[in-house]
């Protein structure tokens, strides 16, 4: 849903300015931002390490001031990285890399893990470490795609019904937030 005071994007994700012409500032800037989200996931593949700002930026063939420019940390880049991929996934509604070499395929699932700890590191700091990696693999199993599937298509949940069923057991799953 398009809120009303966001610009409808066309397929290349440029806003078209008043008069219909799209805008190239925003054009090449959006390119520059999926060629970093580009850069990172190929150093990922790579290296099985999180990249610097530095790395990322040669790889882009961009500076690290234009890395910042676009994303206010590292954190939003890896999220905005997650999001690209889940995307492209939806996208071509086949699972992808399946014939990928073993890396690739862990480096995929990692990305989805990472975020998820992202998402719940306020609660996930206040348990021992070995308590937070029984819970990671916990909300991993519970927050993957054929979860989400079964709720929807096996059991014919609603988008409501399956987002409440989510929200439950992730409460009951997780440590209260701290304050």
């Amino acid at each position: 849903m398009t809120m009303p005071d966001t610009p409808i994007l066309g397929g290349d994700g440029a806003a078209p300015a008043r008069d219909g012409r799209i805008d190239g500032r925003r054009l090449r800037s959006e390119r520059t931002r999926r060629l970093i989200i580009e850069a990172y996931i190929a150093l990922v593949r790579e290296t099985g390490q999180m990249p610097t700002a530095a790395q990322i930026a040669e790889r882009a063939g961009y500076s690290v001031r234009s890395i910042f420019e676009r994303f206010p940390d590292l954190t939003a880049l890896r999220v905005a990285v997650t999001d690209h991929a889940i995307a492209e996934a939806r996208a071509s509604g086949a699972l992808r890399d399946l014939d990928a070499d073993r890396l690739t395929r862990i480096m995929s699932r990692q990305l989805s893990v990472m975020r998820m700890e992202m998402m719940f590191r306020p609660e996930l700091s206040t348990v021992a470490d070995a308590v937070r990696k029984k819970t990671m693999l916990a909300l991993e199993a519970l927050m993957d795609f054929e979860s989400w599937a079964r709720m929807r298509e096996l059991y014919g949940l609603s988008f409501e019904e399956a987002s409440a069923v989510w929200v439950k057991a992730i409460d009951r799953l997780l440590p209260p937030t701290p304050a």
